[in-house]
């Protein structure tokens, strides 16, 4: 059973046995200074009469300029923010993503489950068959549901079995319906959505998948592992096309550049890197972090990448000469997000001290003067609490509404 509930802000939904629940953060509204154009009234036009303005034309023009400017350079404004917390996470929760749509959630546990959800109050057709007395869709790599004799079910929620160590990511494919995987066991596997079913299962780690992220061409995905190795795929071939070796520890996260000709990798041994898909080459090293990198960000018009982890502070780095561009300062635990807006003016991030914090990334390199308190970064715009939830997942909407995800 679902239950809804509603209030002024917020739109919470949970599962009567575990699931999740979401509601909007309230934004309070920022004052934008020297942005309003003042208007005299004029008089009321009538058939055979002359507007006399108040104004001049070209100082109604020239103020227009000069707010258009404002908007421009002043500080840009927080966008709204949906936040999904997993109650009920007995299986422990490992990752989260929701798809482009923002039609279904998805969910990968130490129990080596996944499990996906509508977004909004509904359910999911799904096939059940004499094979699956559980009632969870199990895929194993040469058996096809499909291919039983099945008659349509609706469900809430749908369970799927097939890896054998937790699964540490999913992720949806851009407006397809299919899922990837990423476990324990050192497997990736393909997941149709339509019918629930394990279409494919990707071999060459030999050790844990950490992070897997989807070019958005759809055409390519890439895996990371505790094999310290990065790898390169295509859906239409089970082996990996290319590797990606550099790193002396644990590769555990992973990002594709806008443009899709390169990947960034975050590592253990305290190093970012970044690939050139066409050779297979490090490009840019960078280095500076205390601590392990859990987290990694591009912005969208491909000239900044955001790093984060166990050191607790973000490096925003200039991809053109791969030195840091600034450094964020400000959370008191591990940040496991980031996202840039679709600006790329705005940077989110999130973590284990239970808040989402916005920071301008506009500005020039830091300097003694950016950071106040003695511990938080000037750039810091917004700091926003979700309810005792860590934050393990973050994302802003192509209309710049910022979504996260997390567990109590």
């Amino acid at each position: 059973m679902i239950y809804v509930y509603k209030s002024l802000f917020h739109i919470y939904i949970a599962w009567n046995t575990g699931g999740f629940f979401f509601y909007f953060i309230p934004v309070a509204e920022h004052e934008c200074k020297n942005q309003q154009l003042e208007l005299k009234e004029n008089k009321q036009i009538t058939n055979g009469e002359k507007l006399e303005d108040q104004q001049s034309s070209s100082e109604s023009m020239k103020l227009l300029k000069q707010a258009i400017k404002s908007v421009r350079e002043g500080q840009p404004s927080v966008s709204s923010i949906c936040f999904y917390t997993y109650i009920n996470a007995y299986q422990g929760l490992c990752s989260v993503d929701i798809s482009s749509d923002q039609g279904m959630i998805s969910a990968g546990f130490e129990d080596s489950s996944i499990k996906i959800w509508r977004v909004s109050p509904g359910s999911l057709q799904t096939k059940e068959t004499d094979t699956d007395p559980s009632k969870l869709f199990l895929a194993a790599d040469y058996w096809n549901v499909e291919s039983e004799e099945s008659s349509p079910k609706y469900e809430e929620s749908v369970t799927l079995k097939a890896h054998n160590g937790a699964v540490y990511k999913t992720c949806f494919f851009n407006q397809l319906p299919y899922l990837l995987s990423g476990s324990e066991d050192g497997s990736v596997r393909l997941w149709d959505l339509d019918s629930f079913t394990n279409k494919v299962c990707y071999n060459g780690h030999n050790y844990p998948v950490w992070d897997i992220d989807i070019s958005n061409s759809n055409d390519y995905f890439t895996s990371c592992s505790q094999d310290r190795t990065a790898k390169l795929w295509t859906t239409d071939r089970i082996y990996p096309l290319r590797s990606f070796v550099g790193h002396t520890a644990d590769i555990d996260c992973v990002k594709f550049h806008p443009n899709s000709n390169y990947i960034a990798t975050g590592s253990s041994d305290r190093t970012v890197r970044l690939w050139s898909l066409q050779d297979g080459k490090s490009v840019r090293l960078m280095q500076g972090h205390r601590g392990t990198i859990l987290a990694l960000a591009f912005s969208l018009n491909g000239q900044y990448l955001a790093s984060a982890g166990d050191d607790r502070r973000i490096r925003v780095w200039d991809l053109n000469t791969g030195t840091l561009f600034k450094e964020l300062r400000g959370h008191t635990e591990t940040v496991h997000a980031l996202s840039f807006n679709k600006d790329s003016t705005l940077l989110a991030s999130g973590g284990i001290d239970c808040c989402i914090k916005a920071w301008d990334v506009r500005k020039g390199v830091n300097n003694n003067n950016t950071v106040v308190d003695g511990h938080t970064s000037a750039e810091m715009i917004g700091s926003y609490q979700t309810k005792s939830a860590t934050v393990i997942w973050l994302n802003y909407t192509k209309h710049n509404v910022l979504q996260a995800a997390g567990t109590v």
